[in-house]
């Protein structure tokens, strides 16, 4: 279901983890196609956003290599906590599929 929540589980699963374990639960828990759905989502973000031409954009690399999964997890992090320093409004990510919520950290919060 689409509605007024956009469906996201890398996303849903972000807002409820700390950051010390992040990279690691992200690319073990997620395939590389997932956590790159969610970086293009918050890059999306970035590009909607009205921002002054002095304030540098993180940009949105292609990644290669042996440590690609971590890497772009890495870059998930980076976008959002470039979307929090800048107190970019982002919608509540949803579920669609709990089962791609890492489930003894569902509901931390």
């Amino acid at each position: 279901m689409r509605g007024p929540y956009p469906n996201n589980e890398v996303l849903l699963f972000w807002m409820r983890l700390s950051q010390v374990v992040l990279v690691t639960c992200l690319s073990s828990f997620y395939t590389v196609d997932e956590v790159v759905a969610a970086k293009n989502i918050l890059f999306a973000a970035v590009d909607d956003m009205s921002l002054d031409e002095d304030i540098e954009r993180p940009r949105n690399k292609i990644r290669r290599g042996d440590n690609r999964h971590s890497t772009e997890a890495e870059d998930v992090i980076d976008v959002w906590a470039f979307l929090d320093v800048q107190k970019a409004t982002l919608p509540t990510y949803v579920a669609a599929d709990l089962s791609r919520v890492p489930p003894h950290l569902l509901w931390t919060r």
